[in-house]
């Protein structure tokens, strides 16, 4: 019953189990979007501007420490710029 068990949530850092990464990674877009469409909308930004200045910072820093990266510092990027006045 034990190794059974282990076996199933453990992960080897070959990529097995890469659609976790994927799950997370829609599970973020789905609390990110909001921020990026008020970045959009209230601020005035181009969204060539926005989605390739988080996606460059994303994997940037993800190459660099060679681990995925949440995506909470960019939403704190986007709630300041929603509540700075332009």
């Amino acid at each position: 019953m034990g190794s059974d068990a282990s076996e199933t949530t453990k992960t080897d850092g070959s990529g097995k189990r890469w659609w976790r990464e994927v799950g997370g990674a829609f599970g973020d877009l789905g609390t990110f979007l909001p921020y990026v469409l008020g970045a959009l909308t209230v601020a005035g930004l181009a969204p060539q501007g926005v989605l390739l200045g988080f996606g460059v910072a994303l994997l940037g820093s993800g190459l660099f420490y060679g681990i995925p990266i949440a995506v909470q510092p960019m939403k704190a990027v986007a709630a300041v710029l929603l509540t700075t006045p332009v």
